[in-house]
């Protein structure tokens, strides 16, 4: 879990309790302290802001903001161990945007990790799974490739694992994370029997 920051805290409920006059604003903003909240602990708060969502969220709400309202639920649901509950709430919330909408990839994000944890990425329509494999967004490159490094640690393909951390260390060397690949590619190594002691410098 992480640490409790006491200030920002306090300036979280002050600005809860003042709202905003756009309803979609707020929404977001009380999704991303519901997120914080399960993040470092507080449940219990997390599950009160969630009342907050259901009394403002409306059919007039942005798609996207509906869609994280969904995702909020489910992680909810999470912290209940409904884990039927989490599924669908997830399934849906990818349902009610386009596909050619902006924000669709970030919300696709989100579920496709649930899914990775399971090792059920390649449940996916296809069509999503087009989507994440033709991203040329850099800013989700990352995000997108621990996805799938994920859902390999969970099937057993760990030499595809390996294969594709070395495709980011050549198309990313100048990214901050690239330094970091090759202690993914050494743990890789470990968790397919490899035990070696080189695979053990991180």
């Amino acid at each position: 879990l992480d640490a409790i920051d006491p200030i920002l805290l306090q300036q979280i409920d002050e600005a809860i309790l003042k709202g905003h006059s756009d309803t979609n604003v707020y929404l977001l903003f009380i999704i991303s302290v519901i997120s914080y909240s399960t993040n470092v602990g507080q449940y219990e708060k997390a599950k009160s802001l969630y009342s907050i969502v259901i009394s403002v969220l409306s059919e007039n709400t942005n798609p996207v903001i509906q869609a994280l309202c969904k995702q909020a639920a489910a992680q909810i649901n999470v912290i209940d161990g409904n884990y039927t509950a989490f599924h669908k709430l997830m399934k849906e919330s990818i349902s009610l945007i386009d596909r050619d909408c902006p924000r669709y990839l970030r919300i696709l994000i989100n579920y496709s990790t649930m899914l990775a944890t399971e090792g059920l990425l390649n449940d996916l329509d296809i069509l999503d799974l087009n989507v994440l494999n033709s991203n040329t967004n850099d800013l989700y490159a990352f995000f997108i490739a621990d996805i799938k490094l994920i859902n390999y640690v969970m099937i057993g393909e760990y030499n595809e694992g390996v294969k594709l951390i070395k495709e980011m260390q050549n198309k990313n060397k100048n990214h901050r994370r690239a330094n970091n690949l090759d202690a993914s590619i050494n743990l890789f190594k470990i968790i397919s029997g490899d035990f070696e002691e080189a695979n053990y410098k991180f």
